[in-house]
């Protein structure tokens, strides 16, 4: 019940157009972990990259991590591998790959879960 009490009042200060910051959004993707509301996370970090003016690569891949992890509760291990590859790109681009082991991490997590052990071997021996 806490996950949905804090999307509730994420959603809330949405709609009063407060300036949220990465880090409001990165307590709103941790809601949407714990409580595994992976299209929500989806929608958060597509909102995240879209308002994104000073975010740091290091807390956007916290933010990919995050809506990796409510992907892999749910099972959804396409879309997590999807993310990564997101993520991969992203980390790339700013060269920083050292911030992306957090959310490869995420990845095995959410190949293990889904029973995908090869696939998760597999990136576990290209981290």
């Amino acid at each position: 019940f806490r996950s949905e009490r804090a999307l509730i009042l994420f959603g809330e200060l949405k709609g009063r157009r407060a300036d949220l910051d990465v880090a409001a959004f990165s307590a709103a993707l941790a809601a949407c972990q714990t409580g595994a509301a992976w299209r929500q996370s989806l929608l958060l970090l597509g909102e995240l990259q879209a308002s994104a003016r000073d975010v740091s690569a290091g807390s956007l891949i916290v933010a990919f991590s995050a809506a990796l992890g409510a992907c892999a509760q749910r099972g959804c291990w396409e879309i997590s591998m999807e993310l990564l590859a997101k993520a991969q790109r992203h980390t790339a681009a700013c060269g920083e790959e050292d911030a992306l082991l957090v959310a490869s991490a995420a990845a095995v997590a959410a190949l293990a879960e889904a029973a995908q052990w090869e696939k998760a071997l597999s990136l576990l021996f290209e981290m």
